[in-house]
């Protein structure tokens, strides 16, 4: 398999890239059908409260067609007629806003993109938009959409047409109202279950948006390992700051050694080094440890420090697996270490009262 070849899911880093730049899957179908829907529903439900201000306008106009207008009744003649409108409008402002807002809310979750405020030539360039109308797959696509719907349409007026023949033809011996009547609830299924259905294509078109994207976001072998470089540095360099960082703490924890009571050894393959101050540290300290060459390190320090090295072999490996530099020895080794310690401390009395003499 090509390195070049996008076969690889997209890591969380190329998600977030593609969603700063405003690239994320999304219906433009969902939602205009959404707000369609939903005006449509808007409609139905405010029409007779609609038509109750329309009335209201209609008599407010008819009253006042013989006033003469004038700066003192102006302000209400213009003002009542715009207030009206507003209110009459206003369930189909929210609906649409409200519907538009949660249907790509919904889609791509709350996202601000600068890319969509930035000026990009490509956009009103006429080469690139002709490749993108008429030879591109999206253009495919959109266009399936639009036979579709078309389709869609088609078959539903169809088959209500179909179901209501016979209404239909009775409906041409009654009286206007009635034809109208009838003619608004047969306009209504129409528009109802074509919009329904064309819901249903707007979920299928953001699955497929979906997946388009999931293509789109999809990495080559070589990409994950430039982002990998990018993220966690070029592994050389980063190995070469760790060698660099523990020879930094090797040192430093070599000129703890001198400062230490005693090494405690195994007595080849560890050693660690014991401090123990009675005004700043409740218990023993461990302030250097290792093993094989390191331990070697120690005990060469340590001799040339004058520090006493111990053998103590169960001691020693315990110390050396369960207790870090810097912390304290545990509860379960302070008798051993107390022995251990009191043997230090008398054998240095008794080399300094050998010196003295």
């Amino acid at each position: 398999m090509s390195d070049q070849e996008k076969t690889q899911q997209p890591t969380e880093h190329r998600r977030e890239e593609f969603r700063k730049k405003g690239d994320v899957a999304k219906s433009r179908e969902l939602v205009s059908i959404g707000v369609l829907l939903g005006g449509f529903l808007t409609l139905y439900f405010f029409i007779g409260w609609m038509f109750e201000l329309y009335n209201e306008l209609q008599l407010f106009i008819f009253q006042r067609i013989n006033f003469s207008i004038n700066s003192d009744n102006i302000g209400q003649i213009l003002s009542y007629p715009i207030l009206q409108m507003f209110k009459m409008l206003m369930p189909f402002f929210i609906a649409v806003v409200v519907i538009s807002i949660g249907a790509n809310v919904a889609q791509t979750g709350f996202l601000v993109s600068e890319n969509a405020f930035k000026f990009d030539f490509s956009r009103i360039n006429p080469a690139s938009k002709f490749k993108q109308i008429f030879l591109s797959k999206q253009s495919f696509f959109e266009l399936f959409k639009a036979i579709l719907k078309l389709v869609i349409v088609g078959l539903i007026s169809w088959f209500i047409i179909l179901s209501s023949i016979g209404l239909i033809i009775d409906t041409l011996q009654r009286q206007i109202s009635d034809i109208l009547s009838i003619t608004g609830v047969f306009v209504f299924k129409l528009i109802l279950n074509s919009l329904i259905l064309l819901l249903f294509l707007g979920f299928a078109d953001f699955i497929f948006q979906k997946f388009q994207m999931e293509e789109k976001m999809k990495m080559t072998h070589q990409e994950i390992k430039d982002e990998y470089k990018q993220m966690e540095g070029d592994p050389f360099v980063k190995s070469k700051r760790r060698s660099k960082q523990r020879e930094i703490s090797m040192n430093r924890m070599m000129q703890e050694v001198p400062q230490a009571d005693v090494i405690v050894t195994n007595p080849t393959h560890f050693a660690v080094a014991l401090k123990y101050d009675r005004k700043k540290n409740r218990a023993p300290i461990v302030v250097a440890k290792g093993a094989d060459f390191l331990a070697q390190k120690i005990k060469e320090v340590a001799k040339d420090s004058g520090v006493q090295i111990v053998e103590n072999k169960m001691l020693a490996r315990a110390l050396y697996w369960n207790v870090d530099i810097g912390d304290s020895i545990p509860e379960s080794l302070f008798k051993t270490v107390a022995e251990l310690l009191a043997y230090v401390y008398k054998r240095n009395k008794e080399k300094g009262k050998r010196w003295l003499s």
